[in-house]
């Protein structure tokens, strides 16, 4: 019996060790990835940024591995402690965010009344995901000129590549149900790569975006806050699972805009949204500097608008979109 007390013991001894390394590494891995990613911020070379992905990589799989183990302890814990230990797991799942009841969509709020069936509350959410644009004024681009394009080079087998590694294994596949898992284990072959770049090349090279990729299932998932009203429509938010094809060459061609933008700067310095290497630190720099630099005149006032765009995504007149895209000399991008 005291043999298999001290067992026990010495067990939960090292359970408790295992623990607490995995917690120390885990807070290690996340000092590194922030220092390497303040190396790249100051540098932006090839070199930083791929040792701050690396880190980046390894941090989150050590975050995870503590995550995990902790709450498999605390489950353990739990068995043993008896019946008290169950009702203390079975009251934190209840309270979890996450429980059972945000699985079940309430009834919808809509201008005439609620929608209770399932059909009606999709139609609804749709409504409110994808509404109608609002008419735009388009005059002033009916006959606008616009500057030689900037070459597009064709897309190479590395990019492919490429983006197919660094497509979430795990990701839920969209309608054509091929994870991609599967491209992760059939990109290196020559022949495909080869296949798939003719492929995305006749797409760009012609402007044409076939309707295969385009297809999406969509997932409607609650947005978080503890205050939000779920009968709402507007409390919850789509995520498109679009087939992996597509995810391919959209992020193909997502990189090669981050490039050109940088490359023949497309956008002027103060623009920080969606730009790589660009945080919410370098804005509030940017204001901050603004203002200091106001301060050394004499009677000067420091004014500052914010706007919130409601919608603006869902709304954008997508003429005016491919005219801008024009402008800056992307007009490879328009059919």
């Amino acid at each position: 019996m005291q043999h298999l007390q001290v067992r026990d013991l010495s067990r939960a001894t090292e359970v408790r060790i295992e623990l607490e390394m995995a917690a120390l590494l885990a807070a290690e891995a996340v000092k590194t990835a922030r220092y390497l990613r303040r190396q790249y911020t100051k540098t932006h070379s090839l070199r930083a940024w791929k040792q701050y992905t690396r880190a980046r990589n390894r941090k989150k799989r050590l975050v995870a591995k503590a995550l995990r183990q902790g709450h498999r302890r605390r489950v353990q814990e739990a068995i043993e402690g008896g019946s008290r230990g169950l009702w203390r797991l079975s009251k934190w799942a209840r309270n979890r965010e996450g429980a059972y009841d945000q699985g079940v969509t309430p009834p919808l709020k809509t201008p005439y009344g609620l929608a209770e069936t399932m059909e009606q509350k999709v139609n609804i959410l749709r409504d409110v995901f994808f509404p109608i644009p609002p008419p735009a004024d388009l005059s002033d681009i009916t006959n606008a000129e616009y500057p030689e394009p900037i070459e597009l080079l064709l897309i190479e087998r590395h990019e492919v590549e490429t983006v197919v590694r660094d497509a979430p294994v795990d990701k839920a596949p969209g309608e054509d149900t091929i994870p991609n898992s599967l491209w992760h284990r059939i990109i290196d072959i020559p022949e495909l790569q080869t296949i798939i770049c003719n492929i995305f090349n006749a797409c760009i090279q012609i402007g044409y975006n076939p309707q295969h990729f385009q297809q999406s299932v969509t997932v409607v998932l609650r947005k978080g806050g503890e205050d939000r009203d779920y009968r709402e429509p507007k409390a919850y938010r789509p995520v498109a699972l679009l087939n992996t094809l597509g995810r391919f060459l959209e992020a193909i061609v997502a990189r090669r805009l981050s490039y050109a933008v940088e490359e023949y700067r497309l956008l002027p310095d103060t623009h920080l949204g969606g730009r790589k290497g660009i945080s919410t630190d370098h804005a509030v720099q940017l204001l901050i500097d603004k203002i200091k630099h106001k301060w050394g005149r004499k009677h000067a006032v420091v004014t500052l608008v914010l706007l919130d765009v409601s919608g603006a995504y869902d709304n954008v007149a997508h003429l005016r979109l491919l005219h801008n895209l024009r402008q800056r000399r992307l007009g490879w991008l328009v059919p």
